[in-house]
């Protein structure tokens, strides 16, 4: 029961904080957007596309690809974490990490 409350309250607290995620982004939205630049999720750390089609998002004009929906949430409950990890990422500073699985 501590742990249903524990997932109630973290679903809502970062609802409130996040923008909202839903559809994907236009095709006007994505010919603006800066390309994603891995091939692998940001958030999981799994490989685009063995979890199925990616789920692709646009924020603050850039692409960001992930794995499954529930990476977009946790994407999205802590931006400037993942946004930084996906700069590193793409300069070379860090690599693709052990996949911690099932999305997030």
């Amino acid at each position: 029961m501590l742990c249903f409350a524990g997932l109630v309250l973290c679903a809502c607290g970062s609802a409130d904080k996040a923008p909202k995620s839903e559809g994907q982004p236009s095709a006007a939205e994505l010919a603006k957007a800066k390309p994603y630049p891995l091939d692998w999720c940001v958030v999981s750390g799994e490989t685009l596309g063995e979890m199925g089609t990616p789920v692709v998002k646009v924020y603050q004009g850039r692409e960001v690809k992930f794995c499954c929906k529930n990476c977009v949430h946790d994407f999205e409950a802590d931006m400037p974490r993942y946004l930084a990890r996906l700069d590193s990422a793409a300069a070379g500073q860090i690599h693709q990490p052990e996949p911690k699985g099932q999305g997030g």
